[in-house]
């Protein structure tokens, strides 16, 4: 989705950070400052677990242990004591500031510029760029209301499947897309609830009422 890092979600890139046991242990990939926003977005499945108090995993012949990934002579230790504890200061530690701040709202512009990194050909016909405009336009929009929808009906994944039908109909009209983007089958008064269905057939209209 990224399109190897050319749009506002970044690349992903393996980092070492040598002198951290409780980083080097990760041995894991990052993604490159992308957006809050795109972040929460980017799903594909939900998976949540329960930490059952008093259990603890530890491997010796891995070097998963507390004493190797958190020594008390941690020097990184300090910097977390301090983040827990409200005592950061800005003054301390060099600013770290991800596209566009990670501040200000992502609007349907950036997700238009990152949907036409997913196309084959970015010189789309005028009609499919009014369609795609809409598409973005209706994301964005179902952004304001996160608290009553889920992630699952406004990720990237949704927005990305309806722009690559976009891209390979003969002859996509408005409503096809918008349709195959809210997935009539998964996104119903029964599945999502009455009040935020509503929401999103409101929606849709502000941005397509012709639909």
């Amino acid at each position: 989705m990224s399109a190897d890092g050319q749009n506002l979600l970044g690349r992903i890139r393996f980092i070492s950070v040598s002198g951290v046991p409780r980083i080097e242990a990760q041995k894991g990939l990052f993604l490159e400052g992308p957006h809050p926003d795109l972040v929460e977005q980017y799903v594909g499945a939900q998976v949540r677990f329960h930490q059952r108090e008093g259990l603890i995993f530890e491997d010796e012949s891995k070097s998963v242990t507390i004493q190797h990934l958190l020594p008390d002579d941690d020097p990184f230790g300090g910097l977390v004591s301090d983040w827990e504890n409200g005592r950061i200061s800005s003054g301390n530690y060099p600013p770290v500031a991800p596209p566009k701040a990670g501040i200000s709202p992502l609007n349907w512009t950036d997700y238009f510029e990152i949907a036409l990194t997913w196309v084959t050909d970015p010189q789309l016909a005028t009609d499919r760029r009014a369609i795609l405009k809409k598409l973005c336009q209706l994301h964005e929009r179902l952004q304001t209301i996160r608290e009553v929808v889920p992630v699952w009906v406004r990720s990237l994944n949704r927005l990305h499947d309806a722009v690559a039908i976009l891209t390979v109909a003969d002859t996509p009209t408005l409503k096809y897309v918008l349709d195959a983007y809210t997935n009539e089958a998964l996104l119903s008064p029964e599945r999502l609830g009455s009040s935020a269905y509503s929401l999103v057939r409101d929606l849709i209209l502000q941005v397509a009422p012709e639909y």
